[in-house]
């Protein structure tokens, strides 16, 4: 017979039990129904891992549709440390179906790891074909960029990583609009949490794939700039090269290209410096170019009339503590006239006449100072300083386009406002982008026309002849800015060549700049082994690249010849 006492402990006993059965039940319960992912997914953690690749990127294409990025079938080659038995052995025949002298670096890879790890990625389907069967090495398949055209297109398009993430240029600036899908990849471990492989991976193809990105541009004017550029350099030194052209009345770059570029099938072989887009990075003040706004600006403020006559003070023209110079002296001659021959004497006394004010509001409504907004990245807004900052000679200065720095890309929508009725256009480089869009006019219609005429007579009469065409009338302003040095000052051995024009003149197609960095030409000497290579202004290189860049887009397309042959 039990005694209370012993009673009472066995009850608590049963107590306890069922108290440790209840909490037991609550934590399983807990466990599988109310917090049932949660737990899953930390017990997964223990025995695989998992990580994303990306197929499908959206090709990239040229206004005609012609592909410029490409995505084509790519394998990475991967390995489980712990399952490769022979490293020599399994480093030397990866070497050999890669094509490499020798097999140290992939051995290097391999030797010591246990876990997941890539030996090679991106290899040609080729390479990986011939891999063969290695125990512990495997294959997963998916894509690498391409690029059909090389470097033509290589400062503007840029290029991806090896998980096929836009790293540079449009492939950067577009990378949410070209990225495919993303596959999901599981590497399983065992209960010690090594890595194994428990069957083969497979990235299961997806056949979704986004349109292509079209742009602006056309590949074949492009081919022409590269063309021209190449044959320019066979003649000349220089070091750098950038042309822009552009629709002028819907904003739509049709070609952008800087030389020296890149080829972005092999990008890490170039400098970072390289990878650059000029046109819209770099920035320098302008030169004679930039007189198209200080006249457009005396136009437009009624401070003169084309028919208003200077005196151009036989090429000399002292003003303060400095001396204005003209290439090409001059007496007395019209506006129209000193445009024509981008007299610097007469441009410094016309621009003594606009308000400061007025010529600085009038040099930020064509767009300076200011990033044109392209989706582009890394363009350079330039600069552009408020009169109060303007010293005595400044406005002199910015009239002949010094004292201002502006990029490539700027200077070729200015010229646009010029020839297309007096509109500001927004740069795209996007097909179809401007559709339907409205324009600011920042000239009026006069004003527009009278610059459109001036711009003519460049190159009908003045320092821009050598950009005349046979059958073809042009129009367009030569730049000859020297550039500033910080010990030196303004050097006269370094310039900035440059020519910014349009064809044809009654219905133009194409605003085109073509700016060149310390051109030199190659003169013959007497007694001398080889050519000597001086330095060259704008008329003289800048224009004739420009009219043989223009020839080729005509030719091409066939444009009806706009004059008759002298």
């Amino acid at each position: 017979m039990q005694t209370p006492h012993v009673k009472t402990f066995k009850v608590a006993q049963y107590l306890v039990l069922a108290f440790l059965v209840l909490a037991i039940g609550y934590h399983l319960a807990e466990k599988q129904l109310v917090n049932h992912q949660t737990w899953k997914s930390r017990l997964a953690a223990q025995y695989d891992k998992d990580f994303t690749i990306r197929q499908n990127r959206a090709h990239i294409a040229d206004r005609h549709g012609f592909q410029l990025a490409v995505s084509t079938k790519a394998y990475s080659i991967y390995g489980i440390g712990s399952e490769i038995e022979n490293t020599r052995d399994a480093a030397s025949r990866i070497a050999q179906a890669m094509g490499m002298a020798d097999y140290g670096p992939i051995y290097n890879r391999i030797a010591g790891r246990t876990g997941f790890f890539w030996i090679a990625r991106n290899v040609d389907p080729l390479v990986a074909s011939r891999i063969g069967t290695i125990k512990g090495v495997g294959l997963l398949e998916g894509e690498r960029r391409f690029y059909p055209d090389g470097d033509l297109f290589g400062k503007l398009l840029g290029f991806t990583g090896v998980d096929i993430q836009g790293l540079e240029g449009i492939e950067h600036r577009f990378d949410e609009r070209l990225k495919g899908q993303e596959v999901r990849v599981t590497v399983y471990r065992d209960a010690r949490r090594r890595d194994i492989m428990l069957e083969p991976i497979s990235t299961q193809q997806n056949s979704l794939k986004k349109p292509p990105l079209t742009l602006s541009v056309d590949s074949r004017l492009q081919a022409f700039v590269e063309s021209s550029v190449q044959q320019f350099l066979q003649e000349h030194e220089a070091k750098a090269i950038s042309v822009v052209a552009m629709d002028p009345f819907n904003g739509e770059v049709l070609s952008i290209y800087s030389w020296p570029s890149y080829d972005p099938n092999n990008f890490s072989n170039y400098p970072r410096q390289r990878w650059r887009n000029d046109a819209i990075a770099n920035t320098f003040e302008p030169g004679s170019t930039f007189k198209l706004i200080t006249y457009a600006a005396a136009l437009k403020s009624r401070s003169i009339t084309l028919q208003d006559i200077f005196f151009g003070e036989n090429g000399e023209y002292r003003e303060g503590n400095r001396t204005i110079r003209d290439t090409v002296p001059m007496g007395w001659a019209s506006v129209a006239e000193a445009f024509g021959q981008s007299s610097n004497v007469i441009t410094s006394k016309i621009a003594a006449q606009i308000p400061a004010e007025v010529f600085h509001s009038t040099i930020r409504d064509f767009g300076f100072g200011a990033a044109t907004g392209i989706e582009l990245s890394g363009e350079s807004a330039g600069l552009l300083r408020p009169p109060s900052q303007w010293s005595r000679l400044s406005q002199t200065s910015l009239s002949m386009g010094y004292e201002i720095s502006v990029n490539a890309l700027q200077m070729v929508r200015a010229y646009a406002a010029a020839i297309n009725g007096g509109y500001l256009v927004q740069p795209t480089i996007l097909k179809g982008a401007n559709q339907g869009r409205e324009w600011e006019a920042i000239l009026d219609p006069q004003t527009a026309d009278a610059m459109k005429s001036l711009l003519l007579r460049v190159v009908e009469k003045g320092t821009g002849r050598n950009a005349s065409h046979k059958y073809f009338t042009i129009g367009g302003k030569t730049g000859t800015a020297q550039k500033l040095d910080p010990v030196e000052g303004y050097t006269r051995d370094r310039h900035l060549a440059s020519f910014v024009g349009f064809f044809p003149y009654e219905q133009p197609q194409v605003v085109m700049g073509v700016f060149i960095d310390e051109p030199k030409v190659a003169v013959k000497q007497q007694n001398a082994e080889g050519p000597v290579y001086v330095s060259s202004y704008g008329g003289a290189v800048a224009a004739p690249l420009f009219r043989d860049i223009a020839g080729k887009y005509i030719n091409y397309y066939t444009i009806v010849p706009d004059r008759k042959s002298n």
